[in-house]
């Protein structure tokens, strides 16, 4: 049962890009927006260096509603229902 649960989760998102089993993630009150691209990701908790928010910013790692992120010092304007993905297997929706 919990394999059929794994698999089912691996093909809507992986395969189907269905989202909504993404992580959904809230952002504080307090946020910039637009925010660097950087201190969206740590919010996130999807890393916890900048140089390492960098290494995966150049070698086009992070999309932001489908769009892939090339410059380390890009702002994003946050809204709700926007899609980040960061490497392959860690997807955010922001509410």
């Amino acid at each position: 049962l919990d394999a059929q649960k794994g698999q089912q989760y691996f093909e809507n998102l992986f395969q189907k890009k269905d989202f909504s089993a993404a992580n959904y993630f809230e952002l504080p009150q307090h946020s910039e927006n637009p925010i660097w691209i950087v201190e969206l990701l740590k919010i996130l908790g999807s890393v916890t260096t900048t140089s390492e928010a960098r290494r995966l910013i150049e070698a086009g790692a992070i999309t932001v509603d489908e769009k892939k992120i090339v410059d380390f010092k890009e702002y994003v304007t946050t809204c709700s229902g926007m899609k980040i993905k960061v490497g392959k297997h860690k997807f955010y929706q922001i509410k």
